[in-house]
């Protein structure tokens, strides 16, 4: 913008404004399925999409029952970081059951989206063996 200010007759002063726009969005957006299905002694994934222009990603972290989900390798759980978002939950018990929430992060924003887990038992097939003893008695 240029502005011009007249002081006195035949002087003129211009003053020169500049300004500079930041173009960038600073959002995180993040997305899920829920609710989510899963069968004791399985596995199931819950789904957690994250994204971000600029600033990138910088975390992602999941929650269950208020506590921070450790998924350091060998246990578990698998997944929940910037690489691999949705978690994979492995040997499901019933005490798995509930909801967890998936959290994005980068410099300027945060965003989080709950999952509910629901539970079944495990279905077993059973076997059934009818059995005809005959006796002989002497």
């Amino acid at each position: 913008m240029l502005q011009c200010l007249i002081r006195k007759k035949n002087h003129h002063k211009c003053i020169v404004f500049l300004t500079f726009e930041t173009i960038f969005s600073a959002a995180i957006v993040v997305t899920t399925v829920s609710p989510v299905s899963g069968i004791t002694e399985n596995s199931v994934t819950l789904t957690c999409n994250v994204s971000a222009t600029y600033p990138p990603v910088a975390s992602v972290t999941w929650e269950f029952g208020g506590s921070r989900i450790d998924n350091s390798p060998g246990g578990r759980y698998h997944g929940g970081n910037v690489s691999t978002p949705s978690l994979t939950i492995t040997n499901l018990q019933m005490t798995d059951q509930g909801n967890y929430t998936c959290s994005g992060t980068n410099l300027y924003d945060s965003q989080q989206v709950n999952v509910y887990l629901t539970l079944n038992g495990k279905q077993n097939s059973l076997l059934y063996v009818n059995e005809i003893v005959t006796y002989t008695l002497a």
